[in-house]
């Protein structure tokens, strides 16, 4: 029994997609736990989607809550902390899918690891996912600390917040920070909240993430701008330093240089007229990298390092 736990489903006007989504998180092989759809005001079916399948899962404890109007995105995540009641939450997407097991193998290694904070895995990007053909999965997970967290983010493990599970004491004083970050604060909000405790990554894929025109990352026109990824990176260089050092500096300068050509792919269709190297520059003036050109022989001992660092990081702990 996870009777501890709450899932809550934020969703406005994806009454279809939904509708899949629901089926996943009651298709756990995890009972006990509490399902809340927070609809943003939708002016769909999506009402009457919840209540069929709390129909056709009436073992489930399935909620439906509504709003007069539509709160945004963080107004209906700020709804979902304030109703909270468990120990542990969750947030989840309302277009992706959730394997059978995510819940069972995510709460036990949670329970087995007194000083965990949160716990997620993982993900697959796909068009269209369904919740068949799902692979076994063995439950192993990184157990780590914020540095080596955010080591593991920054050298590209996906880690996505929506299908965290969070343990709700040291979640009360949340703050989305969109004036700085915009649309990804939600990577920021992990490595503040890792530094709070010990944090589980389940190594495989438990996550079948909806990638559709719908969404707000399927578009480069509302940012991540460059103000916003060099504020991203800064977080980043806060916990794991640039020194060369120690490992975690020595993580930070090899892999810098891939965060920021991400960073670039993003904001060129806002900006198609700058030039990586002016992206480049303009990271350097924000005290992001040191230097905007590194000598032959360090780039050489950089792609060398990321190399070596990712199978450090992914296959020993």
């Amino acid at each position: 029994m996870y009777n501890n736990l709450e899932i809550f489903i934020l969703t406005y006007n994806r009454a279809q997609m939904l509708s899949q989504t629901l089926k996943s998180v009651c298709e756990q092989s995890a009972v006990g736990f509490d399902i809340i759809v927070l609809d943003n005001a939708s002016e769909d079916n999506t009402k009457e989607v919840v209540e069929d399948l709390k129909k056709l899962y009436p073992q489930r404890n399935i909620k439906f809550v509504g709003a007069d109007k539509n709160l945004g995105v963080e107004g209906n995540t700020q709804r979902a902390i304030d109703l909270v009641s468990k120990k542990w939450m969750m947030m989840f997407h309302d277009d992706d899918l959730m394997h059978p097991n995510y819940v069972e193998h995510a709460m036990e290694t949670l329970n087995k690891t007194p000083d965990a904070i949160m716990a997620a895995c993982t993900y697959n990007q796909m068009e269209e996912p369904d919740d068949k053909n799902w692979e076994i999965f063995s439950g192993k997970a990184y157990i780590v600390d914020s540095k080596n967290f955010s080591a593991l983010l920054f050298s590209g493990v996906e880690h996505n917040f929506g299908s965290t599970i969070y343990r709700v004491d040291l979640f009360n004083d949340y703050d989305f920070k969109k004036e700085v970050y915009g649309k990804i604060a939600d990577r920021p909000i992990l490595l503040e909240f890792s530094k709070r405790g010990t944090t589980v990554v389940l190594k495989e894929p438990y996550i079948r993430y909806r990638v559709h025109p719908g969404q707000d990352t399927s578009t480069n026109e509302t940012g991540p701008y460059a103000n916003e990824w060099f504020e991203l990176l800064k977080s980043y260089k806060r916990i794991l330093g640039d020194s060369w050092f120690n490992k975690y500096g020595m993580i930070y300068n090899s892999f810098v240089h891939w965060q920021l050509r991400l960073g670039y792919h993003w904001m060129k269709s806002v900006n198609s007229k700058m030039k990586f190297k002016d992206f480049k520059k303009l990271a350097a003036e924000n005290k992001v990298i040191r230097t905007i050109e590194r000598p032959k022989f360090v780039e050489i001992l950089c792609n060398f390092n990321c190399s070596i660092l990712k199978k450090f990081l992914y296959k020993s702990r």
